[in-house]
């Protein structure tokens, strides 16, 4: 009895839905090297790849894998509202980011940066300092929050102040806590204050 990869060449039959409007539905599809190649009838795939051992699986239908985009509508619709931090690749470009969109937004309200960023693809795989969010951010609170969620920078010299809400930590810890060499009001994994 010989083994079988899912890499070896081989065709699965069965009820497929393909997706393409010029073949909606196929009988069996030929895998070569763990890719689809070619779709169409038990006939068409058999003279395609003639020596392919046939799987038939117990599924209703096969249909191609399809890519949630895993998008929280209210949530998309808030981002489109934020600060664009899409595409920035060290921490001099998000301090630019920042400086730019506080100059072109009044007032003294929150400045939230949509959580399209990550430290992994900065140069520095660092968050900015506080001292470096004073510098081009020092009298508007702002919200940094990489995209993985894990990580959420409130500048302590406002962002921590301007809010009853955060002024105490879970943990208690308050703006005072805050070294200027380290990330402002930072918090990651489950709120847990990294100072």
């Amino acid at each position: 009895m010989s083994s079988f990869s899912p890499l070896d060449p081989h065709l699965v039959v069965g009820n497929l839905i393909t997706m393409d409007p010029a073949l909606p539905r196929a009988e069996a599809m030929a895998i070569v090297g763990g890719r689809i190649v070619a779709t169409g009838t038990i006939t068409q795939m058999r003279a395609f790849l003639p020596t392919g051992k046939i799987l038939r699986p117990d599924a209703a239908a096969i249909t191609p894998g399809f890519v949630d985009s895993h998008l929280h509508m209210l949530i998309a619709g808030l981002e489109m509202q934020r600060l664009d931090l899409d595409g920035v690749g060290s921490v001099a470009e998000i301090l630019k980011c920042i400086a730019a969109h506080a100059g072109q937004s009044s007032g003294a309200g929150w400045l939230i940066a949509a959580a399209n960023f990550h430290t992994d693809e900065l140069l520095e795989r660092r968050l900015p300092t506080r001292a470096e969010l004073d510098e081009v951010c020092p009298d508007r609170p702002l919200v940094l929050d990489q995209r993985t969620h894990d990580a959420i920078v409130i500048p302590g010299h406002c962002g921590l102040q301007a809010s009853t809400a955060t002024h105490r930590t879970p943990s208690g810890v308050t703006s005072s806590g805050i070294r200027a060499a380290t990330p402002p009001g930072y918090w990651s994994n489950g709120l847990r204050p990294s100072w």
